[in-house]
């Protein structure tokens, strides 16, 4: 494993000893884990909502495991979690980091019922991959001891296992699905009729968050929108004052919005 373990992370759920009428989802991204929302779970429990970390299929395993995956997958399986949701609670929020944003506003598109709030993290409406993303990744998979703070988030996040260098190849498609999923997400985005908070970080590696910020706020009811730019924070790490910026954000979204 290239001098480094890998651990599978696994959905996990907090739920009140007496269920609660809402549910707050969190969705990944691609090659991602849920493993990135506990400190944010633990934060919000203080509304004494249910919530509940996806694992999306083809995550949590090897990396010929995620090629063998597609996006009608990634799709359908969220579609169906939120069908099974419904029938448990009256008020459901999504929170999706990345590609788990695009996910969250397009299972809305597919079925509206019980979703009364969505909240994207770095969402990739316009990607722009720069030079330090392309250093990361190749570090985080070719030099897997060493320590600096980007390659330690992406262990914490990542939980695809990494596999030979050529069968990576098999992730072109992969990559291909989550542009398709980008272009539905642009084309869905005048159909949300919700509260929907946007945040993203303006020193994202990943995305262009200033093109993707600027594509909600012109094609999003302004009305349903907000925005929340976090200026010390990436893709995926985030400053000490960010951190704590969004968290309450979120907390303040989420307690707004959860009206009977």
């Amino acid at each position: 494993m290239n001098g480094r373990t890998f651990s599978p992370q696994k959905a996990f759920q907090h739920i009140e000893r007496v269920q609660s009428e809402t549910l707050v989802v969190y969705i990944h991204g691609i090659t991602e884990g849920p493993e990135q929302f506990r400190e944010l779970i633990d934060y919000t429990i203080s509304l004494h909502n249910d919530s509940i970390a996806l694992v999306l299929p083809g995550h949590g395993g090897s990396a010929m495991d995620f090629s063998r995956s597609n996006g009608t997958e990634w799709r359908n399986y969220v579609n169906a979690q939120l069908d099974t949701f419904r029938k448990q609670y009256k008020r459901i929020f999504i929170v999706g980091h990345s590609m788990g944003g695009l996910l969250a506003i397009n299972t809305y598109c597919y079925n509206p019922q019980s979703i009364v709030g969505i909240v994207t993290i770095g969402c990739p409406i316009y990607v722009w991959v720069t030079a330090r993303a392309v250093h990361n990744l190749l570090g985080f998979r070719y030099f897997p001891t060493d320590t600096n703070e980007e390659h330690v988030t992406l262990q914490n996040v990542i939980n695809v296992a990494p596999g030979p260098t050529l069968e990576y190849r098999h992730w072109i498609p992969r990559i291909k699905d989550l542009f398709m999923l980008i272009d539905d997400t642009r084309k869905n985005l005048p159909a949300i009729h919700i509260p929907l908070l946007a945040i993203q970080g303006m020193q994202d590696e990943l995305v262009d968050a200033r093109h993707s910020l600027s594509y909600f706020t012109e094609h999003t009811d302004r009305n349903c929108l907000s925005t929340l730019r976090l200026p010390e924070s990436t893709h995926l790490r985030y400053s000490e004052n960010d951190k704590k910026t969004m968290e309450e954000a979120i907390l303040s979204f989420i307690n707004t919005h959860d009206k009977p």
